[in-house]
């Protein structure tokens, strides 16, 4: 059959004897493996929504209740991501990535809040700090360009330079205690959502919403990692338990701080105990002594290895060293806090009287 060129084809004059009407475009089907991907990673995130929920029964009566606010506003944000990422858009990318950049953006707010997580500082921390360090970061909406169906958000290079002090800042405050891991795979999760972005990036990371199904699996095994059950490693209910879920709900900045209190006054006082990153160990062991032979190695969390004399017992039941860490953590747990983790019952506990003791501030530079 001869074509004639002059003649319009069958289809556009079907659509002008219907009235002109343009179609609309057809949304392509997904692939089943995309499905499958979307359904496993929606249900990875749910259930660290879940993880993130329950963990506030241990965080109720500490000063990380700012940090696990700021958590659950993150959860939400990143949650509208996902979900506009999993929906079918046709010609615009306007809202998934903007969603996105949100999304990333919330998610540093928790570990930053972890940092300002004293009394009372942690009252006004999230208005003098995190709320401008938002803004700060926001400001590269205000220069994208939002007219084409694919936005372009840049990331000036003093900003990327910032957003990666502020990544260093929070996940490093975990690097070397039991969250590690949890601080690794979070803080490649912003990366991914950011490098793009960036001008750093150069392009060599995957688009936001490519990287969004890495990104959130990352941030759910980070979640469902920190909420893991304990080891039998973990030390039975005592002094060495309070210590070491102190450092690992706040991390080495603050619980470095507060080692070096409890070594000053043990110093001072001439303790049979000091304070490492492990717990107590003998004295001994912590100051070489002529006669004693001296630790060999340092592992890579600057922590000493517990090389106690097998004749000696350290005095873990010396009432200075409860009384020490209940002075010094005061500023961040509530007393049940430490009760719960010394076996003792609140109920029946005298009340913690910081008046009483007050010499011990007094051999501080300054308060924990």
């Amino acid at each position: 059959m001869d074509f004639d060129a002059r003649r319009p084809p069958i289809e556009l004059r079907r659509r002008f004897r219907d009235g002109n009407r343009t179609p609309t475009p057809a949304i392509p089907a997904a692939p089943v493996t995309v499905m499958i991907e979307k359904l496993i990673v929606s249900t990875l995130w749910l259930i660290a929504g879940g993880v993130l929920v329950r963990s506030w029964r241990d965080i109720r009566s500490t000063t990380l209740v700012t940090a696990w606010r700021w958590a659950v506003a993150a959860w939400l944000v990143w949650t509208v991501a996902w979900w506009l990422h999993c929906q079918p858009m046709v010609g615009t990318t306007t809202l998934p990535t903007l969603a996105t950049y949100l999304g990333g953006l919330f998610a540093l707010c928790p570990a930053m809040a972890v940092l300002g997580a004293r009394r009372p500082t942690v009252r006004v921390w999230s208005y003098f700090v995190l709320t401008p360090l938002l803004l700060v970061f926001s400001a590269p909406l205000a220069t994208a360009d939002w007219t084409g169906p694919n936005p372009s958000i840049v990331i000036p290079a003093p900003i990327s330079v910032g957003l990666v002090i502020v990544l260093l800042m929070g996940a490093g405050n975990y690097i070397g205690t039991r969250q590690t891991f949890s601080a690794v795979a979070f803080a490649t999760a912003v990366v991914l959502v950011f490098g793009r972005f960036s001008e750093l990036g150069g392009g060599m990371l995957p688009q936001p919403v490519t990287a969004m199904p890495w990104a959130t699996s990352l941030t759910a095994f980070a979640v469902i990692w920190a909420a893991r059950p304990a080891s039998n490693r973990r030390p039975l209910p005592g002094i060495d338990r309070v210590w070491t879920d102190f450092r690992e709900a706040f991390g080495i900045v603050w619980s470095r701080r507060i080692q070096d209190r409890i070594n000053e006054r043990a110093a001072h006082e001439d303790w049979e105990l000091r304070l490492v990153e492990t717990g107590f160990i003998p004295a001994t062991d912590w100051e070489p002594q002529p006669n004693k032979p001296q630790l060999r190695s340092i592992d890579v969390t600057g922590s000493i290895p517990r090389q106690a004399s097998r004749d000696h017992t350290p005095p873990h039941d010396d009432p200075r060293i409860a009384h020490a860490l209940r002075w010094h953590l005061r500023r961040f747990v509530d007393d049940l806090w430490i009760d719960q983790r010394l076996g003792i019952d609140s109920q029946t506990a005298e009340p913690f009287a910081p008046a009483a003791h007050q010499p011990l501030e007094e051999l501080t530079t300054g308060a924990p």
